[in-house]
Order: C-alpha cells, then structure tokens, then sequence
C-alpha cells in the first residue's frame, strides 16, 4: 500500500489529481483503517477533490481521515 500511496503522491505533485485520487483509493483497499498510511490516503484524497472542485467531497474524505 506504502508504494500506492506514493505513486499516488507523485501524480497529485504532477496535477493528475483524478488519477491521484483512484491510486490513493487503491492504496485503501490494502490498508487497515487506523493506520497512518490510511488516514494519510484520505488526506490525500482530500487535497485531490479539493483542487477538482469538490468541497463536499474533500470534506468527507477529510472525516474520514479522522480530522
């Protein structure tokens, strides 16, 4: 999930935050919910909707992370 993440990561620095987001959502599906790495997936997903537009969305994936 480490290396999901990662590429996630890489690609929302290059400003494919679409393909960001379903790389982090991969990442997910490989984590325990509790852990750094998932709260950090969320966050990540976060930043993605917000830059697409999606307030409301981004809000709930920041919820999710446990903010």
């Amino acid at each position: 999930p480490a290396i999901w993440y990662n590429l996630a990561l890489v690609q929302y620095r290059q400003g494919k935050y679409q393909q960001s987001e379903n790389t982090a959502k991969r990442s997910l599906s490989l984590t325990s919910s509790g852990s750094g790495l998932y709260s950090a997936n969320w966050k990540l997903i976060a930043e993605a909707r917000r830059r697409l537009g999606d307030r409301i969305g981004a809000q709930q994936a920041l919820e999710r992370a446990g903010r």
